[in-house]
C-alpha cells in the first residue's frame, strides 16, 4: 500500500498519467517552466543586510547550541542578544544568523 503513485506513473507512463490527471482536474496543465540552477547559501561570515547594517552567520557544530569546556556558544549568544537586542535565526544547515 506504500508508494502507490510511483507504480501508477511507472505503469501508465508520464504522458498518460498527465492526461489522466488533467481529465480529473478538468483542464490542461501548462508546460513546465525551466528553473534557474539552485544552490544552497550558507550565510556564514559577515554580510550586508541592504539597509546599512550587517549580519553574521555562525557555524554551529551539529546544530547543538551549548556550553562545553572553554567553548561557551550558548553563553555568548545570550550575551549578544541581551546587549544588542538583535535577532537570531536558524538556517536550514542548523547554523545561526545574528541580525
Amino acid at each position: 500500500a506504500n508508494a502507490r503513485l510511483k507504480y501508477l506513473v511507472h505503469t501508465l507512463g508520464i504522458d498518460n498519467f498527465r492526461t489522466l490527471v488533467e481529465k480529473y482536474f478538468g483542464k490542461s496543465f501548462q508546460a513546465a517552466v525551466p528553473l534557474p540552477e539552485w544552490h544552497a547559501v550558507d550565510w556564514l561570515g559577515w554580510h550586508p543586510q541592504g539597509d546599512g547594517n550587517w549580519f553574521v552567520g555562525i557555524n554551529v557544530e551539529q546544530g547543538r547550541v551549548k556550553d562545553e569546556g572553554d567553548f561557551k556558544l550558548k553563553t555568548v549568544l545570550r550575551k549578544i542578544v541581551d546587549k544588542y537586542q538583535c535577532d537570531l535565526r536558524l538556517t536550514a544547515n542548523q547554523n545561526i544568523v545574528v541580525c
